[in-house]
């Protein structure tokens, strides 16, 4: 899983250039109507690192509303129509810097150390199928690029606002 470990690590340092120097106008901003903003992308990477952490190790469910929102935010407005659920005052530098931290604060050591088990076990995915937690990290591994892309294309756009 090192060479997992590599590729994440990898995009983790593109997302942070994708968002240096960001202002909260910035990643409140909509490229059009219904479509997310960068609040939104940044807090979906955390909670799929949040989720598949959580899953791989085998930590019960999450208890305190903060812990299955951002649990949640993987799944809800992306993956299945519904609500963000994360409410749009939280979509500032610092809390989402905090989401990030706290989720890469997770994540990282199940791709260093994770055993045999926590790699073989069975789990739901976000998309809804089942996979290994093996799977689940190689998924994993490249999400943070994927969304880093899409940052790099919005923040790109002439509407895009300069402040």
């Amino acid at each position: 899983m090192r060479e997992l470990h590599e590729v994440w690590k990898f995009g983790r340092v593109r997302l942070a250039q994708s968002i240096e120097g960001i202002s909260d106008e910035q990643l409140r901003w909509r490229p059009y109507e219904g479509g997310h903003n960068i609040a939104e992308i940044l807090y979906h990477i955390a909670g799929a690192e949040h989720y598949w952490a959580n899953r791989i190790v085998g930590w019960p469910e999450p208890t305190t509303e903060a812990d299955r929102a951002i649990d949640q935010a993987v799944i809800m407005g992306f993956l299945r129509e519904g609500a963000f659920p994360i409410p749009e005052t939280e979509f500032t530098g610092d809390a989402i810097e905090s989401a990030l931290g706290k989720a890469a604060g997770r994540i990282e050591p199940v791709f260093l150390i994770a055993s045999e088990e926590m790699l073989s076990r069975p789990i739901t995915s976000p998309i809804g199928d089942t996979v290994r937690g093996s799977e689940g990290l190689v998924r994993l591994a490249q999400h943070a690029s994927y969304h880093t892309g899409q940052i790099w294309l919005m923040r790109m756009m002439p509407t895009f606002p300069t402040t």
